[in-house]
C-alpha cells in the first residue's frame, strides 16, 4: 500500500506542518517563505489551486 501525503499551504502558521510533509505544495498567494521551501507552487486559492494539485495528483496516479 502506497502513501502520498501533500500539503497545501499558504502562510506562517503553516511552516512547520510543511516542513514535514511528504510533497509540498504553496499556493501562489502564500508568504514567499513557504514558497522558498516547497516542491511546486501552485494557482492561488482564488483561482482553484487546491483543486488542480489535487486533479493532477489523481490523473498521475490513474495513469500507472
Amino acid at each position: 500500500m502506497s502513501i502520498f501525503l501533500s500539503d497545501v499551504k499558504d502562510d506562517t502558521n503553516d511552516i512547520e506542518m510543511f516542513k514535514v510533509c511528504g510533497h509540498r505544495v504553496a499556493m501562489m498567494n502564500a508568504i514567499d517563505e513557504l514558497k522558498e521551501i516547497s516542491d511546486e507552487v501552485t494557482a492561488s486559492n482564488d483561482d482553484d489551486g487546491v483543486g488542480l494539485v489535487i486533479e493532477r495528483i489523481v490523473d498521475s496516479k490513474n495513469k500507472i
